[in-house]
């Protein structure tokens, strides 16, 4: 039997679902399309209906299953399954296609048929789908993560160290703005209460609130005077390092914080342990509210935003751009042209917002260039998200601020943490676009791991910082760091321009 024939018949004992369309249409194919494991109906959703009726495209909707999604797709695809379009592959999955040779080339298909999605996707992206001889084999979309260059920043706080204010009122305390007020806080409280003023999930790294106070953020490299840099050899990195341990030996952190779970620290901070939490989301308000409330009570919650060394300084936040995923059309495809018009027609700014908000007035309001939910209609698109291509990101970015606000209290939150972004400096990262790399993909989880464990030990131990750094890098020699620094290095040089 060849080796072909033994991949169907794997491909066919495989567990994927299937759910029959309508009929399709006289004059047009219906389209196999193929997405992620999805938890709901996706003939259920609104947005089944809505392309159906602006394409013309009748869809039968595939999923990948739960568990081994990833090794589902390749032997499905190896296998000659004729699904016409892919949506939403993880960089990781769109990566193994490629290299595996089994996605189609766009080039012709996306001059015929594509103008929208050409317009859509910025040209940093493109790159990361183009082989070395020109050939596009797949449509990239990066996250809504922010604005393009000079756009509006609004919005672009997520994340932060989150703040009981009742519990701070009864201490006199105010909610810190510098490194300095944050340790004045913690020391106050847990000189009164005997507790832990700051709880924090395990982990050698709080990025959004307390590392932007040493320049340094979720970015692991940094552009340092043209030169990329690695946190661990910025200059903040060594103060870090101490401030962290300061806390933990005075026992301002959570000495639990090594072995402690996100639920443990989300625990003590909602019982009244704890004055601070890290990491919150504005998207946890709701969740934190719930459990406040079975306690008996529920405190005003506020989100800190970035710290920085003095009050003279300018805060910073540091904003991640990268692809998100990706749409290809398999080798096998039997109707890769009308997979095009479809991905193209959705694609369009006007299509693509019905189809991920709704109809303005019914489902969403636009007021002074901002989205706002209505309720209950937008109620009924949490998932349209999965039904969608690709849009400009800033223009997305946006739009998914509708999502912000989709209940009171996490509208607040988020609110209340973008309330002085515009006194903010906004720095961009670009790593993620390296992320396929090998000699990346290939060292980066292993490294990461690594840099996290020794980090913990240093701040568990006190550790002297500059020693405990020195050391680590000796350790991560085992495990491939030069290799590694140099596949970033030499990235970074072919795109320094990102970074200007």
């Amino acid at each position: 039997m060849s080796k072909r024939m033994v991949a169907l018949l794997l491909a066919a004992l495989l567990v994927i679902s299937a759910i029959p369309a309508l009929a399709a249409d006289a004059d047009k194919p219906t389209l196999k399309i193929l997405t992620y494991y999805l938890a709901f109906d996706p003939y259920e959703q609104p947005a089944y209906g809505i392309e159906e009726e602006m394409t013309g495209y009748k869809v039968e909707w595939y999923t990948l299953p739960s568990d081994n999604a990833d090794q589902t797709l390749m032997l499905q695809i190896a296998g000659g399954e004729q699904y016409d379009l892919m949506l939403r592959l993880s960089p990781a999955q769109y990566s193994e296609l490629h290299q595996a040779g089994l996605l189609l080339p766009l080039n012709d298909l996306l001059d015929a048929n594509g103008n929208y999605i050409k317009e859509a996707v910025d040209a940093t992206a493109w790159p990361t789908s183009t082989d070395e001889n020109g050939v596009i084999d797949g449509i990239p979309q990066e996250g809504f993560n922010g604005p393009k260059e000079g756009g509006d920043p609004y919005g672009v706080l997520k994340t932060s160290i989150a703040m009981n204010m009742d519990l701070a009122a009864e201490y006199n305390l105010e909610q810190p703005t510098t490194i300095e007020e944050f340790y004045n806080c913690c020391k106050v409280y847990t000189e009164a209460t005997g507790k832990p003023a700051f709880t924090m999930g395990k982990g050698a790294w709080e990025t959004q609130t307390i590392m932007p106070a040493f320049d340094m953020s979720g970015a692991l490299w940094y552009n340092r005077d043209g030169v990329f840099t690695h946190r661990l050899n910025t200059e903040g990195m060594t103060e870090y390092l101490a401030f962290m341990q300061k806390l933990y030996a005075e026992g301002l952190l959570d000495n639990d914080m090594p072995i402690n779970t996100n639920a443990d620290a989300k625990e003590k901070f909602t019982n009244g342990t704890a004055l601070f939490y890290a990491t919150a989301g504005f998207w946890d308000a709701d969740a934190l509210n719930s459990a406040f409330e079975a306690t008996g009570s529920v405190p005003q919650i506020n989100f800190l935003g970035s710290l920085t060394k003095s009050a003279e300084e300018q805060p910073v936040v540091y904003v991640s751009y990268g692809v998100n995923n990706y749409t290809a059309i398999p080798w096998s495809a039997e109707h890769p042209e009308d997979a095009m018009i479809w991905a193209n027609t959705v694609s369009e700014f006007d299509n693509f917002r019905k189809i991920y908000i709704g109809t303005e007035g019914e489902t969403y309001s636009l007021v002074d260039g901002q989205y706002w939910p209505i309720f209950p209609g937008f109620s009924d698109y949490t998932n349209s998200d999965k039904f969608t291509v690709v849009i400009d990101s800033a223009l997305g970015f946006i739009m998914w601020q509708a999502r912000a606000r989709k209940t009171e209290a996490i509208g607040a939150a988020y609110a209340q943490l973008n309330e002085h972004v515009y006194d903010y400096r906004i720095e961009s990262y670009y790593e993620s676009y390296a992320a396929a790399i090998p000699a990346i993909k290939d060292n980066e989880a292993a490294i990461n791991t690594m840099i996290n464990d020794e980090l913990l030990i240093a701040i568990t131990n006190g550790t002297d910082p500059a020693t405990a750094i020195a050391d680590l890098e000796t350790k991560l020699e085992e495990e491939n760091w030069t290799e590694y620094c140099e596949a970033y290095q030499a990235w970074f040089e072919a795109n320094k321009f990102m970074y200007e």
